[in-house]
């Protein structure tokens, strides 16, 4: 029997995971889906098996914050006090004035950058930040080159963005909003499918991208040349959405080649 695609949800707060697996999981039953708090975790759960796909919780515990502390209301008041409020906005401002949108939206963006400055002082101090999400991916990255990886999220700021891609990541997305449990589990299934249809299409876009890299490095190595064409047919069916086409020059590819196993399984889905 084929295996089916797998899919690693790395998270360290117990509700996420169970989030994903109640309410995200079941929009993909044709994936099987693994869970963990740390990368050991999921390592040995997966074993021998490929990986289509690591999503990655960014915010998470720092081992190296040694000494985590929530701050008191006393110590954020005067952060908080400080910051500019909406009678900074529209002082001096004609709001009929369409020429003043641009001063308008600066003045407001200085309030949510005031609200940024202050939660990042508090990641800091609490110990939650991207490092937990980047060191995952760098074990992602160095055990399964070939798996598509994203960042999935719900606190990271535009600077998280930026360190995402840079670090290398294929994607970035925001896990469902909601004002409580209830509410995230709600919003959580109905982003499910659109969340799913846009992980599938990562993945493709990794399997493309492996088979190509696979291909030139046989090349450059002298490697067969029936397995090389092989790779870059299916690399071209897989992007033209041939279906056929790909699982045709996947059923050429040798056990051995470490993309066999991974367009099989996505194949046979």
């Amino acid at each position: 029997m084929m295996e089916r695609p797998v899919f690693v949800f790395l998270d360290d707060a117990p509700f996420e995971l169970d989030n994903f697996r109640h309410n995200i999981a079941p929009a993909a039953p044709d994936v099987e889906f693994v869970y963990d708090s740390t990368f050991d975790g999921v390592f040995g759960k997966l074993g021998d098996r490929p990986v289509h796909l690591f999503l990655l919780d960014l915010f998470g515990s720092d081992p190296a914050v040694r000494a985590p502390r929530i701050p008191s209301q006393h110590e954020l008041g005067p952060m908080v006090d400080s910051l500019p409020g909406l009678a900074e906005v529209y002082a001096g401002l004609e709001v009929s004035n369409l020429d003043n949108i641009n001063e308008y939206l600066l003045r407001l963006f200085a309030v949510v950058d005031g609200w940024r400055r202050v939660f990042q002082s508090v990641c800091d101090q609490v110990g939650q930040n991207r490092n937990y999400g980047l060191g995952n991916l760098a074990r992602a990255e160095a055990d399964y080159p070939l798996a598509a990886k994203v960042a999935y999220t719900r606190k990271s700021l535009f600077a998280d963005a930026a360190a995402c891609f840079d670090a290398g990541f294929d994607g970035l997305f925001m896990k469902p909003p909601g004002k409580d449990d209830a509410d995230i589990a709600a919003s959580s299934r109905k982003a499910a499918p659109g969340l799913v249809a846009a992980w599938s299409d990562l993945v493709e876009k990794r399997l493309v991208r492996g088979c190509r890299e696979r291909a030139d490095q046989g090349e450059a190595q002298g490697g067969p040349a029936d397995l090389i064409a092989a790779l870059r047919q299916l690399a071209q069916a897989l992007a033209g959405g041939d279906k056929m086409a790909a699982r045709d020059a996947a059923g050429t590819l040798p056990p051995e080649e470490p993309m066999a196993p991974l367009a099989r399984a996505w194949l046979g889905r």
